[in-house]
């Protein structure tokens, strides 16, 4: 299996899950870990209606023939198709198939005004006020699970097939078709998987006793009326004392999924009403209903219009929420402000990626201001002038890069490397050979370091102010170590690099230190003539330091 999206199903089916957000370098996912263990009867969705034609596209073709699923080792790919599209939608509510650390792309959609953009999330709008509120928002996100699976259900027939977004690690993001009612049916799960992280619960997990608010508090305009911030502490599905909650979210995941099955099979959706309907008092399958009940008493309490009924029934922070025991958990961690952005899917603090983002630029800006400094010192220093420079250097070098320039992808894009340069000078003029390893760190569906690629090049510099200065520019080829989504190992495309400014120190008469604050590289191993399919491209702003030796 190939990394990137394959990465994340590998997740999906065995990895330990920490939070109710996706997969990425910081946090794993509980979305996918609850999916993962209710995706048995889904796969009846194949078989809805035998007209699926896979469309000829490249994309998806090689995006399919890299996924694998547990006990789908011979599936066909209308399988593999369906499957994938179900992944697509449980995770397009937190990303919208932007990176998950594109903080202003998130940010958007995480902080959405309207009401329905947070309660796709099981969130208070921002006019969910009160006791009302938490009505509101628990009606609204039942209704939006609804209209998920009524979209999917209407659209299963005619196998539907549209472009939807997604995010490959050192791709970007991209278009990938879908089979557009699998789709819709992993938003609908990801609505209900949401419902129990981002609502209080009473003991026995089978009424909502509070609903928690997300836009009001990142905004930083939380009011008493506005429920409990977004808790990350709630959100920790590796807790032991969340642990009911999770039960409770995988078991209803599975009723739903089965009942989807149901609706769309038979057309009978009797068996989605009773599971969104409270459970009779002597219900047995207590599974098979209230799945995302509002606390009864409450609830009839508000519609009589009776306060001191509702101030006995209902559940506020004033009384604990009834006791609820996760009363105490939803009010550890709350989101607030994170530098006038959003947070991460699923209420992962997005402060820590744009403070190590400025903190990378700041470092870099102050890097290159010292070595300007460091540099104009060695340029006042007096040095013995030689009688004629040496002909031939020989450079071993170590590079690093944290941002990648490109649209759609990753605030953070971490590369790492080494090299050799060797040049024989003419004049003040150099021309040699340039060969690195450059490793890619991958954030996006977890934490890995991919073999990157080899870049072999030509180049020529010229050195100025008693060869303390160096100007150069690299062209030659890259060519890809590793088994990428959509590329194979060995492929191989171009590679640049621009050094505007080098800085070069003596330590000896025949060598030198030398430093590069900040270079410009096109990396690019794999380059597709079909507009169809992404070609594999890196922008690099890397900060080069090495050590180079002066002969003959």
């Amino acid at each position: 299996m190939r990394p990137a999206l394959a990465f994340a199903l590998t997740a999906l089916f065995g990895t330990p899950a920490g939070a109710y957000s996706l997969q990425t370098a910081v946090s794993e996912s509980c979305h996918e870990r609850i999916t993962a263990r209710s995706l048995g009867p889904l796969s009846a969705l194949v078989d809805i209606d035998a007209h699926i034609e896979i469309p000829d596209d490249p994309l998806l073709r090689r995006l399919l023939a890299t996924l694998q699923f547990p006990g789908t080792a011979e599936a066909d790919d209308a399988t593999r198709f369906v499957m994938m599209s179900i992944i697509v939608g449980v995770r397009s509510p937190d990303t919208e198939g932007h990176s998950t650390f594109d903080l202003g792309a998130l940010r958007r959609l995480h902080a959405d005004p309207a009401p329905r953009g947070q309660y796709a999330h099981a969130l208070r709008g921002p006019d969910d006020d009160g006791l009302p509120g938490d009505l509101a928002a628990v009606d609204g996100t039942l209704a939006a699970i609804v209209e998920e699976v009524r979209l999917g259900a209407e659209l299963s027939a005619g196998g539907v097939i549209v472009r939807k977004p997604a995010y490959l690690d050192h791709y970007g993001r991209v278009e990938v078709p879908v089979v557009l009612f699998a789709w819709h049916v992993g938003r609908a799960i990801h609505a209900l998987q949401d419902a129990h992280a981002h609502m209080i619960w009473d003991a026995d997990v089978e009424h909502v006793v509070g609903v928690l608010n997300y836009v009001d508090a990142v905004e930083g305009r939380l009011g008493p009326d506005d429920g409990l911030a977004h808790s990350n502490a709630l959100d920790d599905c590796d807790r032991d004392d969340v642990a009911p909650m999770v039960e409770a979210a995988t078991r209803r995941t599975t009723a739903l999924v089965g009942a989807i099955v149901q609706a769309v099979q038979a057309r009978d959706d009797t068996a989605l009403r009773r599971g969104l309907a409270p459970c009779a008092d002597d219900a047995t399958e207590r599974d098979a209903c209230g799945w995302l009940v509002y606390n009864p008493p409450c609830r009839a309490a508000l519609g009589g219009d009776d306060p001191a009924a509702v101030e006995a029934l209902c559940c506020t922070d004033a009384n604990d929420f009834c006791g609820s025991p996760f009363a105490g958990i939803a009010r550890e961690e709350p989101v607030g402000p994170y530098l006038g952005c959003g947070a991460a899917p699923g209420g992962a603090p997005a402060g820590w990626p744009v403070a190590l983002g400025l903190a990378a630029l700041f470092a870099l800006a102050r890097r290159r201001g010292l070595a300007l400094a460091v540099g104009l010192a060695a340029l006042a220093a007096p040095r013995p002038a030689a009688a004629e420079p040496p002909r031939l250097a020989v450079a071993i070098e170590g590079h690093g890069a944290a941002l990648d320039d490109r649209v759609d992808s990753a605030i953070l894009a971490p590369a790492f490397g080494y090299g050799v340069r060797a040049a024989w000078r003419v004049g003040r003029w150099r021309f040699g050979l340039h060969v690195d390893r450059d490793h890619w760190l991958s954030v996006e569906y977890g934490a890995r370091v991919d073999a990157g690629v080899l870049d072999v090049a030509l180049f020529g510099e010229a050195l100025f102010f008693d060869d303390y200065v160096r100007v150069g520019l690299a062209l030659g080829t890259s060519t890809l170590m590793f088994d990428s989504d959509l590329h194979d190992r060995g492929e191989t495309g171009v590679f640049s690099e621009l050094r505007p400014l080098g800085l070069r120190f003596p330590i000896h008469d025949a060598l030198w230190v030398v430093l590069d604050p900040l270079t410009a590289a096109v990396v690019m191993p794999a380059i597709e003539p079909d507009d169809r399919l992404p070609s594999l491209r890196k922008v690099q702003r890397r900060t080069v330091l090495g050590i180079e030796g002066c002969f003959l």
